[in-house]
């Protein structure tokens, strides 16, 4: 998991622009590649074969930048499943000796020269390698719903419990943001009516929404009957975005400024710049299991507290399992 989740972490850290621009959709083609490196890892792979499991894997990833556009797919659902299935096949297909090519990464028709136009800096890439491991920086999200939502989620929450609002208090509310984060109220149309649950965690109107009418968020959210809640839809027409004019505020696609005026004429601002689960405002080890155990929840059988509660304890004592396919695929699989 380490060393999978550090090379995704290199690869999108060394890119000097996001193959974004370039019609590609980030995620899921960085992810296939740190997939492909944990699954080569596990199977033991020398040196040769794990390149030609980085070679095979270039040969199947892809993802456009098509599917932030769609009010109906839910590609966005199960993207990440394509990663690791990709990563999971090249890296069994070199252990069975089928060979790639040298150069998947730095080739004339590589990774980066094929999607991001050779614009990336191979010095970030290799810093420290195997010292440093970037992925002790990756936030961990306490809401289901896209991390570019969080810092207004977390505001709406922290101004409802701190003025003592209630829902129906408030008659607007104005969002100021990163340029990235327009994507998650426009159209405007559909962020205030999301058609599925995908679209709707791709929404600030209606993820803030949410928040102010329940005091949370959560998978429950994104229910079919919680999509078509009138006191949800209604709150999510009322809110606005505008994307930041601070020439200096910091390229953080994730900070955010949440603004709420009530139907008394009171205005109340929060400003995030790192939300909550930022390396700099961790979420704690009880918030961690908490997210878990209400995750596994939804898992069907009649026994998923017992093993959530059961993979929990494994998970906090994980340094000291001698066979991790024993203590898991043994006992949950």
């Amino acid at each position: 998991i380490a060393v999978g989740c550090d090379l995704v972490c290199r690869l999108a850290l060394c890119l000097t622009r996001s193959i974004d621009e370039f019609g590609w959709y980030p995620p899921p083609i960085l992810g296939a590649f740190g997939a492909t490196a944990a699954a080569a890892k596990l199977l033991k792979l020398s040196a040769s074969q794990t390149l030609d499991s980085l070679s095979l894997t270039l040969c199947q990833n892809s993802c456009s930048a098509e599917i932030k556009t769609s009010a109906h797919s839910v590609v966005r659902a199960v993207r990440d499943a394509f990663a690791s299935q990709t990563g999971v096949v090249s890296a069994q297909l070199a252990s069975k000796g089928i060979r790639g090519f040298e150069q998947p990464f730095e080739g004339k028709a590589g990774f980066f020269n094929n999607f991001a136009r050779s614009h990336y800096d191979p010095k970030i890439l290799l810093d420290e390698l195997g010292n440093r491991f970037a992925g002790e920086n990756v936030s961990f999200k306490p809401w289901p719903a896209c991390r570019g939502t969080h810092a207004f989620i977390e505001s709406a929450l922290a101004l409802m419990k701190r003025h003592q609002l209630k829902p129906t208090d408030i008659s607007s509310g104005h969002m100021v943001g990163h340029n990235v984060q327009r994507m998650l109220y426009e159209p405007l149309a559909q962020k205030q009516n999301p058609a599925t649950a995908i679209d709707a965690k791709f929404s600030l109107p209606f993820t803030v929404a949410s928040a102010l009418q329940d005091g949370q968020v959560t998978l429950d959210s994104f229910r079919s009957d919680a999509l078509t809640d009138p006191a949800v839809l209604a709150l999510a027409k009322r809110f606005t975005f505008e994307v930041s004019s601070d020439a200096n505020a910091s390229d953080n696609a994730t900070r955010g400024e949440l603004t709420l005026k009530t139907n008394s004429g009171a205005i109340h601002s929060q400003f995030v710049e790192n939300p909550l689960g930022h390396a700099t405002n961790p979420m704690s080890e009880t918030d961690l299991i908490a997210k878990f155990t209400q995750c596994a929840g939804y898992a069907k059988g009649s026994t998923q507290a017992a093993r959530a509660n059961a993979a929990i304890e494994s998970i906090l004592r994980l340094e000291s399992i001698e066979e991790l396919h024993r203590e898991f695929f043994l006992q949950f699989g």
